[in-house]
């Protein structure tokens, strides 16, 4: 069964059965065991007749003993039935009150063990993400600010897009109307939202100026691997800009994302773009053809471990 989000106002509020609530304290994240299960988020059942702000309070002071919390809902999810996903704050913890709860731990990332191992990543997931995102928004380096991708975007979605140079080994459709960007930046925010990719804007400092985009695509179903991507205008290939963003965007993918390793599929003969990934500490895995290209392509694999 999957996980599905949708905005809290797509949902009535009568629909909504369950609360599910990702919480930190002191910079950790919170997991409780039950005593008959492994670890989970806390979270319960709403009562008959209660606010669902009230079961998401309520199962947290259960689950947790928090005490002392700053609380706000996220989204909400269906798997067979609608619920909603809170994120807390805790700021001061009491004791555990008698339940099926045996213990809480603080955790830097998802246990392994989890008794909802299809559910509970995915709310994780979602909730982390809007809280790194919120805090990352840009991406500073000596000479760029890379930030968040949004609906201005579509003049540089277009020129990218549309000049064969820049998309000549990608495989992508020659863009002939700056129309043809927003579905493309539509798709892109909606991923931002599901965490199922991450792009960002590349900008030059003194001039405020939007050069290229790169981004974070493509993960695995546990979220661990991801796939990197990069495109700069012709004029301002070759002068460091590509390497400076990736590797100002690898530090975020390892540490706040929590990949374990970043792949990137350049064509053999972007020798630029392999040089460039050498450079920023990538390993070449292995090449194989790519008709899906041209008849002659050869697609490079690289690969760099979180480390």
């Amino acid at each position: 069964m999957e996980v599905k989000f949708h905005n809290i106002d797509q949902v009535d509020d009568s629909l909504l059965k369950y609360a599910v609530i990702v919480s930190r304290y002191k910079g950790k994240w919170i997991f409780c065991k039950n005593k008959t299960r492994k670890w989970e988020l806390p979270g319960g059942t709403r009562e008959e007749g209660e606010p669902i702000l009230n079961t998401a309070k309520r199962e947290l002071y259960e689950e947790t003993g928090a005490k002392e919390y700053d609380i706000k809902p996220i989204c909400a999810y269906s798997i067979n039935s609608y619920g909603l996903l809170f994120f807390a704050e805790i700021k001061e913890l009491g004791d555990l009150p008698d339940s099926e709860i045996e213990k809480i731990d603080f955790f830097d990332d998802i246990p392994d063990e989890l008794s909802f191992p299809l559910y509970h990543p995915k709310h994780f997931d979602k909730v982390r993400f809007m809280f790194e995102k919120n805090i990352h928004k840009e991406l500073i380096t000596q000479r760029l600010k890379l930030r968040l991708l949004n609906k201005n975007d579509r003049e540089l979605i277009f020129k990218l897009r549309s000049d064969l140079n820049v998309i000549q080994h990608t495989g992508i459709k020659q863009y002939t109307n700056i129309d043809e960007a927003d579905p493309y930046i539509k798709k892109i925010e909606q991923g931002m939202e599901d965490f199922s990719c991450l792009m960002w804007t590349i900008n030059i400092s003194s001039i405020n100026s939007p050069i290229g985009t790169l981004c974070f695509w493509n993960f695995s179903s546990d979220k661990k691997r991801a796939e990197i991507g990069y495109d700069l205008l012709p004029e301002y290939w070759g002068q460091g800009y590509a390497l400076e963003a990736i590797k100002a965007a690898l530090p975020f993918g390892f540490l706040q994302c929590g990949f374990n390793c970043i792949l990137a599929y350049p064509v053999e003969e972007n020798l630029a773009s392999c040089r460039v990934l050498e450079k920023a500490g990538f390993n070449l895995i292995e090449k194989k053809s790519c008709k899906e290209v041209n008849e002659d392509c050869i697609i490079c694999k690289y690969k760099i471990n979180k480390g």
